[in-house]
């Protein structure tokens, strides 16, 4: 089971409001619990997040961007942080309230001033939180000197600003840092950090949450569809199964019998994959395809016959999602 951390940069303006509709669930969501928890638990919940970003900036004394740099400067880093689905699932309530609290704590201690507002949604298949902090850092600017001043041979000065850097302050090795510190805060949870795609940019890539819920909304269902015609087949012997009923010198029934005590933990398998890809919201480091594969290569050669369009649909169903 892994920690999750994802990382989003917002500029000022209608993105933050949108940002602010979704976290504060002011407009209808999809994919979600009515009856679920959700609710900001740092923050003003009733004031928008344009309004508390600017207040912290003001705050902080930041010099804000104007003209066309203000439409190019990210104003807001959201961070949300979750777990592998299998750790909800099984853990008790009493251990989820604590990973809650552990949650804000380390978000609170970890961005300080920076910090404008923490949401918990408990509405979606896997609990998070999103985490909302300003990229603010501190700069060294020389002051003007005026001629007389550098004909004396006075020594220029320095004033610190306070200003918004979104890019120096978050690079990739300092995001990889904040995966790597965030993965051991959670350790005590039985979490784990993920591959450092920076260092294995080859092996590790990764999928979108649009991406993955597209795939989760149309792909999935297709090859559920398969699977469930595949074992309609073999349950009602319209299968085109001569050649294995001939393989296996037998009559109908019994080769029926035999070719499904095959294929049962194969489609159980693949089941329980698809099942778990719906339940991923957006992480596929638990699929776990490798118990399909290793299911489907133990399977004798008729059932893996019977099989081999579904398992490479859902083969190239795990490529997608692991991107």
């Amino acid at each position: 089971m892994h920690s999750i951390i994802r990382t989003s940069y917002h500029k000022n303006g209608s993105k933050l409001g949108a940002v602010d509709n979704h976290n504060r669930r002011i407009t209808p969501q999809e994919n979600v619990d009515p009856n679920g928890e959700f609710g900001r638990v740092f923050g003003d919940p009733n004031r928008p997040l344009i309004d508390l970003v600017h207040e912290s900036l003001d705050k902080l004394g930041v010099e804000k961007p104007t003209g066309k740099m203000a439409e190019k400067t990210n104003f807001m880093m959201e961070f949300v942080v979750t777990a592998s689905p299998e750790f909800f699932q099984n853990c008790t309530p009493e251990t989820l309230e604590k990973w809650k609290a552990h949650q804000v704590n380390w978000a609170r201690k970890k961005f300080k001033g920076t910090l404008v507002a923490i949401d918990y949604h408990g509405d979606e298949s896997s609990p998070h939180f999103h985490i909302c902090t300003v990229p603010v850092r501190e700069v060294k600017r020389k002051n003007r000197q005026g001629k007389k001043q550098k004909e004396r041979g006075e020594k220029p000065t320095y004033t610190i600003k306070r200003v918004l850097s979104q890019s120096t302050i978050y690079t990739p090795a300092s995001l990889e840092k904040l995966h790597t510190e965030y993965a051991n805060a959670n350790a005590k949870f039985g979490l784990k950090r993920g591959e450092f795609r920076r260092q294995n940019r080859e092996s590790v890539t990764h999928t979108s949450i649009k991406e993955y819920r597209e795939i989760i909304a149309n792909e999935i269902p297709a090859q559920r569809k398969k699977l469930d015609m595949l074992i309609n087949d073999l349950q009602s012997a319209k299968h085109e199964h001569s050649k294995t009923i001939e393989l296996l010198s037998t009559d109908q029934n019994a080769a029926l019998d035999r070719m499904a005590n095959y294929v049962q933990p194969l489609v159980r398998t693949m089941k329980q994959f698809l099942d778990r890809a719906i339940r991923a919201t957006g992480s596929a480091d638990n699929l776990d395809f490798e118990s399909v594969e290793a299911e489907y290569q133990k399977a004798p050669k008729i059932a893996q016959k019977a099989t081999q369009d579904v398992f490479n649909g859902i083969s190239e169903l795990n490529r997608r999602l692991k991107r």
